[in-house]
Protein backbone atom coordinates (compact mmCIF):
# COMPACT_ATOMS: atom_id res chain seq x y z
CA UNK A 1 0.00 0.00 0.00
CA UNK A 2 2.76 2.71 -1.05
CA UNK A 3 1.10 4.92 -3.44
CA UNK A 4 3.89 6.92 -6.32
CA UNK A 5 4.90 10.12 -5.74
CA UNK A 6 2.57 12.48 -7.40
CA UNK A 7 -0.68 10.55 -6.54
CA UNK A 8 -3.93 12.04 -7.40
CA UNK A 9 -6.17 12.45 -4.41
CA UNK A 10 -10.24 12.27 -4.60
CA UNK A 11 -11.44 15.95 -4.82
CA UNK A 12 -12.82 17.09 -1.29
CA UNK A 13 -16.27 17.09 -2.34
CA UNK A 14 -16.39 13.39 -3.25
CA UNK A 15 -14.34 12.71 -0.18
CA UNK A 16 -16.88 14.54 1.94
CA UNK A 17 -20.32 13.10 0.27
CA UNK A 18 -18.56 9.53 1.19
CA UNK A 19 -17.85 10.16 4.90
CA UNK A 20 -21.39 11.62 5.41
CA UNK A 21 -22.19 7.74 4.40
CA UNK A 22 -19.77 6.77 6.84
CA UNK A 23 -20.94 9.35 9.80
CA UNK A 24 -24.63 7.68 9.14
CA UNK A 25 -22.57 4.60 9.32
CA UNK A 26 -20.79 4.94 12.71
CA UNK A 27 -23.46 6.39 14.02
CA UNK A 28 -25.83 3.32 13.40
CA UNK A 29 -23.06 1.01 15.12
CA UNK A 30 -22.25 2.98 17.82
CA UNK A 31 -25.93 4.06 19.33
CA UNK A 32 -28.40 1.87 20.29
CA UNK A 33 -31.11 4.06 18.48
CA UNK A 34 -29.18 4.59 14.78
CA UNK A 35 -30.69 8.01 15.48
CA UNK A 36 -28.30 10.19 17.00
CA UNK A 37 -25.95 11.74 15.55
CA UNK A 38 -22.06 11.06 15.63
CA UNK A 39 -20.01 12.85 17.83
CA UNK A 40 -16.98 12.59 15.31
CA UNK A 41 -14.86 10.24 13.16
CA UNK A 42 -12.00 8.75 13.19
CA UNK A 43 -9.22 7.72 9.99
CA UNK A 44 -6.58 5.64 10.19
CA UNK A 45 -3.83 5.36 7.39
CA UNK A 46 -0.61 3.86 7.37
CA UNK A 47 0.85 7.34 6.56
CA UNK A 48 3.11 9.64 8.42
CA UNK A 49 4.32 13.11 7.60
CA UNK A 50 7.49 13.07 6.41
CA UNK A 51 7.77 9.55 6.78
CA UNK A 52 5.74 6.66 5.11
CA UNK A 53 3.31 7.39 2.59
CA UNK A 54 3.92 10.89 3.48
CA UNK A 55 1.58 12.38 0.69
CA UNK A 56 -1.43 10.92 1.94
CA UNK A 57 -0.79 12.21 5.25
CA UNK A 58 -0.06 16.19 3.97
CA UNK A 59 -3.44 15.69 1.78
CA UNK A 60 -5.16 14.61 4.58
CA UNK A 61 -3.79 17.58 6.84
CA UNK A 62 -4.84 19.58 4.16
CA UNK A 63 -8.19 18.77 3.48
CA UNK A 64 -9.55 17.17 6.53
CA UNK A 65 -10.04 21.02 8.42
CA UNK A 66 -12.70 21.83 5.50
CA UNK A 67 -14.15 18.93 5.57
CA UNK A 68 -15.05 18.98 9.29
CA UNK A 69 -16.43 22.54 8.49
CA UNK A 70 -18.93 20.42 5.92
CA UNK A 71 -19.70 17.70 7.84
CA UNK A 72 -20.17 20.19 11.22
CA UNK A 73 -18.28 16.90 12.77
CA UNK A 74 -14.69 16.31 13.56
CA UNK A 75 -13.05 14.31 11.18
CA UNK A 76 -9.33 13.08 13.02
CA UNK A 77 -6.38 11.40 11.08
CA UNK A 78 -4.74 8.65 12.92
CA UNK A 79 -1.30 8.64 11.58
CA UNK A 80 0.96 5.21 11.27
CA UNK A 81 3.89 5.28 8.75
CA UNK A 82 5.06 1.63 9.66
CA UNK A 83 5.82 -1.41 7.48
CA UNK A 84 2.37 -3.13 6.39
CA UNK A 85 2.51 -6.78 8.61
CA UNK A 86 3.13 -4.13 11.74
CA UNK A 87 0.11 -1.73 10.45
CA UNK A 88 -2.08 -4.46 9.35
CA UNK A 89 -1.67 -6.56 13.23
CA UNK A 90 -2.27 -2.89 14.78
CA UNK A 91 -5.52 -2.63 13.01
CA UNK A 92 -6.32 -6.18 13.88
CA UNK A 93 -5.49 -5.68 17.73
CA UNK A 94 -6.91 -1.95 17.64
CA UNK A 95 -10.41 -3.51 16.91
CA UNK A 96 -10.54 -6.39 19.20
CA UNK A 97 -9.63 -3.75 21.63
CA UNK A 98 -12.82 -2.17 20.83
CA UNK A 99 -10.91 0.84 19.93
CA UNK A 100 -10.03 0.79 16.26
CA UNK A 101 -10.80 3.69 13.91
CA UNK A 102 -14.21 4.19 11.98
CA UNK A 103 -12.67 4.49 8.51
CA UNK A 104 -9.44 2.03 7.85
CA UNK A 105 -7.37 2.15 4.83
CA UNK A 106 -6.84 -1.27 3.88
CA UNK A 107 -5.01 -3.22 1.00
CA UNK A 108 -7.55 -4.84 -0.95
CA UNK A 109 -6.06 -8.39 -0.12
CA UNK A 110 -6.68 -8.39 3.53
CA UNK A 111 -10.37 -7.33 3.23
CA UNK A 112 -11.31 -11.53 3.12
CA UNK A 113 -9.77 -12.47 6.58
CA UNK A 114 -11.08 -8.77 8.14
CA UNK A 115 -14.65 -9.67 6.68
CA UNK A 116 -14.81 -13.16 7.91
CA UNK A 117 -13.70 -12.13 11.34
CA UNK A 118 -16.53 -9.69 11.41
CA UNK A 119 -14.06 -6.44 11.73
CA UNK A 120 -15.44 -4.20 8.51
CA UNK A 121 -19.01 -4.43 8.03
CA UNK A 122 -20.80 -4.38 4.28
CA UNK A 123 -20.83 -0.79 2.71
CA UNK A 124 -23.27 -1.35 0.39
CA UNK A 125 -26.81 0.62 1.56
CA UNK A 126 -24.51 3.47 2.53
CA UNK A 127 -22.69 3.92 -0.75
CA UNK A 128 -25.83 3.21 -2.73
CA UNK A 129 -26.59 6.75 -1.77
CA UNK A 130 -23.67 8.21 -2.46
CA UNK A 131 -24.01 11.06 -5.69
CA UNK A 132 -19.91 9.93 -6.69
CA UNK A 133 -20.64 6.14 -6.70
CA UNK A 134 -20.93 5.75 -10.61
CA UNK A 135 -17.85 7.89 -11.35
CA UNK A 136 -15.97 4.45 -10.34
CA UNK A 137 -14.87 2.19 -12.70
CA UNK A 138 -17.34 -1.22 -12.46
CA UNK A 139 -14.05 -3.41 -12.10
CA UNK A 140 -12.61 -1.61 -9.27
CA UNK A 141 -15.94 -1.71 -7.62
CA UNK A 142 -16.07 -4.90 -7.74
CA UNK A 143 -12.45 -5.42 -6.35
CA UNK A 144 -13.79 -4.09 -3.32
CA UNK A 145 -16.13 -7.11 -2.88
CA UNK A 146 -16.38 -10.09 -1.48
CA UNK A 147 -18.81 -12.73 -1.06
CA UNK A 148 -21.22 -10.24 -3.11
CA UNK A 149 -21.37 -7.86 -0.58
CA UNK A 150 -19.35 -4.21 -1.04
CA UNK A 151 -16.84 -3.97 2.39
CA UNK A 152 -13.97 -1.10 0.75
CA UNK A 153 -14.04 1.73 -1.68
CA UNK A 154 -11.06 1.04 -4.45
CA UNK A 155 -9.18 4.91 -4.52
CA UNK A 156 -6.67 4.07 -6.76
CA UNK A 157 -5.40 0.89 -8.82
CA UNK A 158 -1.81 0.61 -10.50
CA UNK A 159 -0.48 -1.16 -13.37
CA UNK A 160 2.29 -3.81 -13.24
CA UNK A 161 5.84 -2.20 -15.26
CA UNK A 162 9.41 -2.96 -16.57
CA UNK A 163 11.52 -0.17 -15.72
CA UNK A 164 14.67 -0.21 -17.07
CA UNK A 165 17.66 1.76 -17.34
CA UNK A 166 18.94 2.65 -20.86
CA UNK A 167 22.25 3.76 -20.75
CA UNK A 168 22.95 0.17 -19.02
CA UNK A 169 20.98 -1.98 -21.65
CA UNK A 170 22.91 0.11 -24.68
CA UNK A 171 26.22 -0.35 -23.41
CA UNK A 172 25.51 -4.34 -22.76
CA UNK A 173 23.93 -4.28 -26.21
CA UNK A 174 20.50 -4.56 -25.35
CA UNK A 175 18.13 -3.44 -28.42
CA UNK A 176 15.94 0.13 -27.59
CA UNK A 177 13.20 0.15 -26.85
CA UNK A 178 13.37 -3.23 -24.61
CA UNK A 179 10.10 -4.61 -25.02
CA UNK A 180 10.44 -8.21 -23.49
CA UNK A 181 7.30 -10.07 -24.57
CA UNK A 182 7.85 -12.69 -21.93
CA UNK A 183 10.57 -13.80 -18.91
CA UNK A 184 12.76 -15.24 -20.78
CA UNK A 185 13.24 -11.93 -22.81
CA UNK A 186 14.24 -10.32 -19.66
CA UNK A 187 16.38 -13.28 -18.37
CA UNK A 188 18.02 -13.39 -22.25
CA UNK A 189 18.94 -9.46 -21.14
CA UNK A 190 19.97 -10.41 -17.95
CA UNK A 191 23.03 -12.39 -19.26
CA UNK A 192 23.95 -9.86 -21.51
CA UNK A 193 24.09 -7.42 -19.24
CA UNK A 194 25.64 -9.05 -16.72
CA UNK A 195 28.46 -10.03 -19.21
CA UNK A 196 29.42 -6.39 -20.23
CA UNK A 197 28.92 -4.80 -16.97
CA UNK A 198 30.16 -6.34 -14.16
CA UNK A 199 29.49 -4.89 -10.53
CA UNK A 200 25.59 -3.81 -12.22
CA UNK A 201 22.77 -5.88 -11.00
CA UNK A 202 21.26 -6.61 -14.05
CA UNK A 203 17.36 -7.22 -12.44
CA UNK A 204 15.24 -6.87 -9.26
CA UNK A 205 12.24 -9.02 -9.12
CA UNK A 206 11.11 -8.27 -5.41
CA UNK A 207 11.66 -11.22 -3.14
CA UNK A 208 12.24 -12.17 1.12
CA UNK A 209 9.84 -11.37 3.84
CA UNK A 210 11.33 -7.81 4.56
CA UNK A 211 9.48 -6.80 1.49
CA UNK A 212 6.39 -8.13 2.71
CA UNK A 213 3.27 -7.58 0.04
CA UNK A 214 6.09 -6.23 -2.18
CA UNK A 215 6.81 -9.63 -2.76
CA UNK A 216 3.62 -11.65 -2.99
CA UNK A 217 2.02 -8.64 -5.51
CA UNK A 218 4.43 -6.94 -7.20
CA UNK A 219 7.10 -9.66 -7.31
CA UNK A 220 5.87 -13.67 -7.48
CA UNK A 221 2.02 -12.39 -8.39
CA UNK A 222 3.82 -11.15 -11.42
CA UNK A 223 5.55 -13.43 -12.49
CA UNK A 224 3.17 -15.98 -11.95
CA UNK A 225 0.62 -14.92 -14.03
CA UNK A 226 2.54 -13.99 -16.79
CA UNK A 227 3.34 -17.66 -16.58
CA UNK A 228 -0.76 -18.12 -17.24
CA UNK A 229 -1.44 -19.13 -13.18
CA UNK A 230 -4.41 -18.77 -11.45
CA UNK A 231 -4.51 -18.83 -7.47
CA UNK A 232 -8.29 -19.56 -7.28
CA UNK A 233 -10.65 -21.58 -9.57
CA UNK A 234 -13.89 -19.73 -9.89
CA UNK A 235 -15.92 -22.46 -10.73
CA UNK A 236 -14.83 -25.07 -8.51
CA UNK A 237 -14.56 -22.33 -5.51
CA UNK A 238 -11.00 -23.75 -4.53
CA UNK A 239 -7.61 -22.56 -4.20
CA UNK A 240 -5.31 -23.72 -6.60
CA UNK A 241 -1.89 -24.78 -4.83
CA UNK A 242 0.10 -26.92 -7.53
CA UNK A 243 0.43 -26.99 -11.03
CA UNK A 244 2.66 -26.33 -14.05
CA UNK A 245 2.78 -22.20 -13.81
CA UNK A 246 3.77 -22.53 -10.11
CA UNK A 247 6.21 -24.37 -11.24
CA UNK A 248 7.50 -22.05 -14.04
CA UNK A 249 7.47 -19.04 -11.46
CA UNK A 250 9.61 -20.67 -8.69
CA UNK A 251 12.21 -21.86 -11.26
CA UNK A 252 12.42 -18.20 -12.54
CA UNK A 253 13.14 -17.07 -8.87
CA UNK A 254 15.85 -20.04 -8.70
CA UNK A 255 17.17 -19.15 -11.75
CA UNK A 256 17.84 -15.56 -11.21
CA UNK A 257 18.35 -15.48 -8.01
CA UNK A 258 20.88 -18.93 -7.17
CA UNK A 259 21.28 -20.38 -10.67
CA UNK A 260 22.92 -17.66 -12.71
CA UNK A 261 22.85 -14.75 -9.19
CA UNK A 262 21.06 -12.23 -12.46
CA UNK A 263 19.39 -11.02 -9.25
CA UNK A 264 21.38 -9.92 -5.80
CA UNK A 265 20.00 -12.69 -3.19
CA UNK A 266 21.21 -10.44 -0.31
CA UNK A 267 19.43 -7.25 -0.81
CA UNK A 268 15.91 -9.38 -0.48
CA UNK A 269 16.87 -9.78 2.85
CA UNK A 270 18.71 -6.40 4.19
CA UNK A 271 16.63 -3.61 6.36
CA UNK A 272 15.08 -1.33 3.89
CA UNK A 273 15.71 -3.78 0.91
CA UNK A 274 12.92 -1.97 -1.42
CA UNK A 275 14.12 1.51 -0.39
CA UNK A 276 17.62 0.48 -1.19
CA UNK A 277 17.25 -1.06 -4.99
CA UNK A 278 15.51 1.82 -5.38
CA UNK A 279 18.98 3.29 -4.20
CA UNK A 280 20.67 1.20 -6.42
CA UNK A 281 18.79 2.10 -10.05
CA UNK A 282 19.21 5.76 -9.55
CA UNK A 283 22.97 5.37 -9.26
CA UNK A 284 22.83 2.82 -12.30
CA UNK A 285 24.44 0.11 -9.61
CA UNK A 286 20.58 -1.67 -11.17
CA UNK A 287 19.51 -2.09 -15.15
CA UNK A 288 15.49 -2.62 -14.36
CA UNK A 289 13.25 -4.36 -12.20
CA UNK A 290 9.42 -5.41 -12.28
CA UNK A 291 7.15 -2.95 -10.10
CA UNK A 292 4.02 -1.19 -9.79
CA UNK A 293 3.05 2.47 -11.53
CA UNK A 294 0.31 4.66 -10.80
Amino acid sequence: MRPAAGKRFPPRRSACLLLITLAALTGCTRQTTGTESPSGLTIMVNAAPGGVNSQIAEWLAQELPAISRELGIPVTFLPAGINDGDYKARIALDIKAGRGADVIALDQFWVPEFADAGFIMPLDRFVAEWPDREKFYEPLRRMGSYKGRLYQIIWNADLRMVFYNRDLLAAAGVALPFQPKNWDDLIAAGRKIKAALPGVIPLQINAGTVMDEATTMQGFYMVFRGAGGKLYDEDRRCWIVRGEPLRRTMEFYRTIYQVERLADPDLQVAPKAREKSFGLFSRGRRSGSARRST
